[in-house]
């Protein structure tokens, strides 16, 4: 069979959408959201390791593996002026450790094999603006990809938090665990009135066949891998 792309076919996309039917059909959908939460000796550790973690500004680099979103100037000057970043890179040898303590509870999530293909983390920084993040709004990924949140601190009104379309703000001690279609579900960040909120957000593509368990990080604008095939290959 010919497949025919028309004139303003986004061939990116297209190659996620049919990857991802290829899981669908060997594995099923994942859920919408899933929630569980950290016992405190492993929240604990990844705070430590986030605090730990080498700090960054938000910056528009992109790495030639990966989609980026390619913030404005206008919108990076924001970020950096809303929330302090620190690098996914210093993180991965911990994230690969609650990956693998917590295989069964993602698993039952996300329904697939997967690979992580991005880390970024930050401290949302209390009473600052709402824009970007803060409003309504889905990420835009292409088609087989989820997002994994490590809220590494508290989720109330003072200490900021998250809240889902037509779920009301999440209310939770340290160790909040979020996995979420975040393409598909609309979502926004809510800051805190008097207390950062610490997160790590982790970027996973479903696969059709288990994969290599190492993850691949991009910079901190960059979304995913530029191609479903990649994660066999990276």
């Amino acid at each position: 069979m010919t497949l025919v792309l028309g004139k303003n076919c986004d061939i990116e996309k297209l190659a996620f959408r049919l990857y991802e039917r290829k899981v669908v059909r060997s594995h099923g959908n994942a859920k919408d959201f899933s929630v569980f939460h950290l016992d405190k000796v492993c929240c604990n550790a990844l705070l430590v390791a986030f605090d730990a973690a080498k700090k960054i500004d938000f910056h528009s680099d992109n790495h030639f593996n990966f989609i980026s979103s390619r913030s404005s100037k206008e919108s990076i000057q924001k970020l950096n002026e809303n929330n302090s970043y620190v690098d996914g890179n210093s993180l991965v040898k911990i994230i690969d450790n609650f990956l693998t303590e917590h295989k069964f509870q993602i698993l039952d999530a996300v329904s697939s094999p997967y690979r992580v293909v991005n880390i970024r983390a930050w401290e949302m920084l209390p009473a600052k603006e709402s824009f970007g993040p803060s409003e309504w709004h889905t990420d835009g990924f292409h088609d087989g990809h989820l997002k994994i949140m490590l809220y590494l601190t508290e989720l109330s009104i003072q200490g900021g938090t998250v809240q889902l379309w037509k779920q009301p703000p999440f209310e939770s001690s340290p160790g909040l665990v979020l996995i979420f279609r975040n393409s598909n579900l609309l979502h926004r960040a809510v800051s805190g009135t008097s207390r950062g909120r610490k997160l790590i957000e982790i970027t996973i593509q479903r696969t059709q066949n288990p994969t290599r368990l190492s993850s691949i990080v991009g910079e901190v604008d960059d979304r995913h891998l530029i191609a479903p095939w990649m994660v066999d290959r990276l």
